[in-house]
């Protein structure tokens, strides 16, 4: 019975190695595809430990990034060199992204200042209002005060006399 179970193992184990090595082959023809164990985990349906578990696959994928990273290079100096004109043109193109970002951050400040301005203007006009209304209170409490000590000496002439 382990004897089966060695020979499906083997056979999977195979038909794996068969897979991946098809997908890397697609990924080293075509620019497009990203080469990374994800694209081939979703190129064969292959889970990425299982591809990462084996280490030449990782390999073969390094390899072809650095193949890719030489033609990028080897293109960019193949390529005429860029002229004045060019240059300039797209350090305008940067200025202007430059602006257009402080700007719009510029607008989020002034937004955020006029609503600050605004909630400082409320919480001013509460604290005078309840400023009022604790003086209020205050001059209520004063004049409870005296009636009390009227009442309470009333109370006294009233004992005395008894």
């Amino acid at each position: 019975m382990s004897q089966s179970y060695d020979d499906k193992n083997s056979e999977d184990y195979s038909k794996y190695t068969e897979l991946i090595h098809a997908a890397i082959d697609n990924i080293a023809k075509k620019m497009n595809l990203p080469p990374s164990i994800a694209q081939v985990s979703k190129m064969t349906g292959i889970h990425r430990n299982t591809i990462a578990s084996r280490e030449w696959p990782a390999s073969r994928l390094s390899d072809i990034k650095k193949e890719r990273q030489g033609k990028k290079e080897k293109e960019k100096k193949a390529s005429k060199p860029l002229d004045s004109v060019r240059v300039l043109e797209d350090k305008l193109d940067n200025a202007s992204k430059e602006l257009i970002y402080w700007f719009n951050k510029c607008e989020g400040l002034v937004s955020s200042y006029e609503q600050l301005s605004k909630n400082s203007t409320l919480m001013i006009q509460a604290k005078d209002t309840y400023q009022e209304k604790y003086e209020s209170e205050a001059k209520k409490v004063i004049e409870l005060k005296v009636k009390i000590k009227h009442l309470e000496d009333l109370i006294s002439i009233m004992g005395d006399e008894k």
